[in-house]
């Protein structure tokens, strides 16, 4: 399908925010929830959607869905001082998926496939352990443990947090092109040089 790249932009923003919106209420999933897909979304405006404002957009869509949430009786466990945290968190996502997005740019086939999967580790990476200190040193409820006690604690949730950003970007990947159809470039040739 050949989209104006404005339709294409719209169109992948408000999906994107759409899956950040239905799969955030139910966090770690569940029969009736897919698990959070923040993580994923958030790469992949970075990557797909060339405007801030989209991760403008998806910080206040996560925002008032875990107000919502609250409101409705979730647990407001992770709502502490280190809420705000969130933003640099997904910010570096956001930032990765659009670094990926200008720098593979020229690149195809297994080197673009390889500059995504890097970007996502180090990405994820930095989020988790973003999100995590922050939480130890500002939610309140850890003054009593040790680092290396917090570490081993939360370290099992590493793996989980990084496959599940991979599958959603992955299926989110595929879909894009049945949907849309393959990128295109947007530079245009290279010139060949004299």
């Amino acid at each position: 399908m050949n989209l104006p790249k404005l339709s294409r932009d719209l169109i992948t923003g408000i999906a994107l925010v759409a899956l950040l919106a239905v799969t955030r209420i139910g966090h770690f999933g569940g029969i009736a929830t897919p698990p959070d897909a923040s993580l994923a979304v958030f790469f992949l405006l970075g990557l797909w959607v060339a405007s801030a404002r989209w991760l403008v957009v998806g910080l206040l869509a996560a925002a008032v869905v875990d107000a919502l949430a609250v409101a409705q009786g979730a647990s407001s466990y992770c709502i502490t001082p280190a809420y705000p945290f969130l933003i640099p968190t997904y910010g570096v996502l956001w930032g990765a998926g659009r670094a990926t997005c200008v720098y593979a740019a020229r690149w195809h086939g297994w080197l673009r496939g390889l500059a995504l999967a890097v970007a996502l580790l180090a990405s994820t990476t930095i989020a988790f352990v973003l999100s995590n200190a922050s939480f130890y040193a500002l939610s309140g409820y850890f003054e009593a443990m040790p680092v290396g006690d917090f570490v081993r604690g939360v370290s099992p949730y590493y793996r989980p947090y990084l496959t599940g950003a991979a599958a959603y970007i992955a299926l989110a990947i595929l879909c894009r092109r049945l949907l849309l159809g393959p990128e295109r470039e947007s530079a245009g040739p290279v010139p060949a040089k004299p």
